[in-house]
């Protein structure tokens, strides 16, 4: 998942972490992508494709990458992607990947 926001980048965390954590959905990843902090560029450019066939080129100062466990299915992952919406500018599900089974014993 990628989520974007313009400002206040603690407080996006935190919602994150909180989103997830309140309905006890483990997070595998949480990168936080400042580069005007980190290396003294710009902001990080996204392609955003809306609809059919529109494309715009977005600049965001804070971005956020995550990965975790829970499927689109569940309500308790719509429930937090839907409260992670309302603090961020853009959110975008990537895409979805199952779980190794030899990690957690689930044979």
């Amino acid at each position: 998942m990628v989520i974007a926001h313009q400002g206040a980048a603690m407080m996006v965390i935190l919602k994150v972490i909180s989103a997830f954590s309140s309905r006890s959905l483990n997070l595998t990843k949480l990168e936080v992508i400042n580069p005007v902090i980190t290396d003294g560029k710009g902001p990080v450019m996204i392609l955003d494709v809306r609809g059919k066939g529109s494309l715009s080129l977005r600049a965001f100062p804070n971005v956020l990458y995550v990965d975790f466990e829970g499927s689109l299915e569940d309500s308790r992952v719509n429930d937090a992607i839907d409260d992670i919406s309302k603090v961020s500018v853009f959110v975008r599900i990537l895409g979805t990947y199952s779980a190794d089974p030899n990690v957690y014993d689930l044979h």
